[in-house]
């Protein structure tokens, strides 16, 4: 397929708001997987935008989700300095670039914004579930549709792509419009029929914005009586996404008039080596009449939710509490859960034991004040665990290194190793964490940043000086704590051991758990299914690592 000047060398898209969200993840899979033709951003908008607040999106079926996400962007000025660092993309790769807006004037001005640094430009005329006057409301009417198409080539040269809703009576005329108006493409569908999704134990809503869009597999029906329906009608390339997760898919959406066929849902849980490999799989699946790619797909319930049950609840100070639960889960050291408390938000801690559930919370900000309201015998909903966990050999020397609540997870590795040397600090003594379990476990270092416990300073420092006082060479290291702390322990630590025996559990914003969303970047890796625990050798070479972060905007932020 051609689009514009450019030839689309690729028979596989990805989907906008899945994935590629960021300006790091699009060019490592532009970099990493031949497979695919157009890689698709987030859609970005002339403002920041934080979205709506967590849970933005639930698992309805393994291979299908609703999602109301709420636009959530760092408006075009920032995505465009991004996308100045990775354009033109690797390999010849096509960027699309997804950009909405709620007036004629405003879409015309983000396209002006992000043309010189974009292949296309798709116009999401689609999401059901942004403010009213985004979105479907403009992909619903004929005459907007093609008012809004054509003022974005009137102030543009490169290819212009209209990305349509499905939940309208005629999809057909509404392409059309877009036709005729100079859109060099149509990309359809987005997600279907917005509605609630009740949780079966709380009867509760589980989308803080009670609606969401549905996608994945449920939709593919649905998905290709749109793309026929619209190849029926115009003459210019159709994208054609929404339910594929097979090579038998993908041939039913080529039969049914798409050049490029966009892969979305499928892709959840999968880490990047995953991602790699299934497109790789599939390509050969199309070719020799085998099924091997969607294996790699979901086939269970990942994002379902628990009730557990408070047993205890210990104060460690006015910000700091410990919560012990009823119940185990299956987790390893380093990965993480979500908590959910019906009516309200979700979050992501990690796992300071597994055996039963204990979660270490400092009150920050509306969801952890929440869980402070709660007392013993209180239901919490639990979803996990997810990221990759960390264990050691029998025999290893390991260095334990956390500060604040990074001493959590520290204590479930602590408790699975026989006498690592633990490093702990707070910046007074009121602020240590598993102080006492600690000290039955290993040899343990308290730092205080007021001298009030222990080594009078910074954790970092007091590791400084006992590795220069103690012989250590080749042993292993763990960080987790503040990034900023983190960073200087593996500067002092790659001093005394290889790159591979040092780990670090990264922090980042996290909304889905799944990959699905992106939000959680880092160096162009999404740390829920990729992290959060990170080899020295990936730190070494990261451009991120105690240097910046992303809001949830997704807007990058300087520590």
């Amino acid at each position: 397929m051609r689009l514009g000047k450019k030839e689309v060398k690729g028979l596989f898209a990805t989907v906008s708001g899945i994935g590629t969200t960021t300006a790091d993840i699009i060019y490592l899979w532009a970099k990493r997987i031949p497979q695919l033709g157009i890689i698709t951003t987030k859609s970005i908008g002339k403002e920041p935008k934080e979205g709506n607040v967590e849970p933005i999106i639930c698992q309805v079926g393994k291979r299908s989700f609703r999602n109301a996400v709420g636009l959530a962007n760092p408006g075009c000025e920032a995505f465009a300095e991004e996308l100045k660092e990775i354009y033109p993309l690797p390999n010849g790769k096509f960027l699309l670039t997804s950009i909405f807006g709620k007036t004629a004037e405003e879409l015309s001005c983000v396209a002006r914004v992000l043309a010189p640094y974009s292949d296309g430009l798709e116009l999401n005329f689609s999401c059901p579930h942004a403010e009213k006057g985004y979105g479907a409301t403009i992909g619903s009417s004929k005459e907007l549709t093609y008012k809004f198409t054509k003022a974005v080539k009137d102030v543009v040269s490169i290819p212009v792509v209209v990305k349509l809703t499905p939940n309208v009576d005629n999809i057909a005329e509404i392409a059309k419009a877009a036709e005729d108006a100079g859109a060099d493409a149509i990309s359809a569908i987005n997600t279907c029929d917005p509605k609630e999704f009740v949780d079966s134990y709380t009867k509760k809503p589980v989308l803080t914005n009670v609606v969401g869009g549905l996608s994945g597999e449920e939709i593919r029906k649905v998905g290709l009586r749109c793309v026929k329906e619209i190849s029926d009608a115009v003459s210019i390339p159709v994208i054609g996404l929404g339910g594929v997760v097979n090579a038998k898919d993908v041939k039913d959406y080529l039969d049914a008039g798409a050049s490029v066929v966009g892969i979305g849902s499928a892709l959840a849980g999968m880490s990047t080596e995953k991602v790699v490999e299934y497109f790789k799989l599939l390509e050969k699946d199309l070719s020799d009449g085998t099924n091997d790619a969607e294996k790699l797909t979901l086939d269970r319930i990942v994002m379902g939710y628990e009730p557990f049950k408070i047993k205890k609840i210990k104060k460690v100070a006015d910000d700091l509490k410990i919560f012990y639960f009823d119940k185990d889960t299956d987790a390893k050291p380093g990965q993480f859960v979500f908590t959910w408390v019906p009516g309200h938000h979700e979050k992501p801690f990690s796992i300071a034991y597994n055996a039963p559930l204990v979660l270490a919370v400092r009150k920050f900000g509306h969801h952890t004040s929440r869980l402070f309201e709660l007392k013993k015998g209180d239901t919490v909903m639990i979803r996990g665990p997810y990221g990759n966990g960390l264990a050691f050999k029998d025999d290893a020397e390991v260095f334990l290194v956390g500060g604040g609540t990074g001493a959590a997870p520290l204590y479930f590795l602590a408790r699975q190793l026989k006498n690592p040397v633990i490093f702990i600090g707070g910046k007074n003594k009121g602020q240590l964490l598993f102080e006492k379990e600690l000290k039955k476990l290993g040899r343990l270092v308290i730092a205080t940043d007021d001298g009030s416990k222990g080594f009078h300073g910074f954790v970092t420092d007091a590791l400084k000086g006992y590795l220069e006082k103690n012989d250590v060479k080749g042993a292993y290291f763990f960080n987790c704590g503040p990034e900023v702390m983190m960073k200087k322990a593996f500067e002092v630590e790659k001093s005394y051991t290889s790159l591979d025996k040092i780990y670090s559990s990264v922090e980042r914003y996290c909304a889905c758990g799944v990959g699905l969303c992106g939000k959680c970047s880092f160096d162009g890796k999404r740390l829920c299914v990729d992290g959060p625990v990170f080899d020295g050798a990936c730190l070494a070479n990261s451009k991120e690592f105690g240097v910046f972060k992303r809001d949830k905007s997704g807007k990058k932020v300087s520590f």
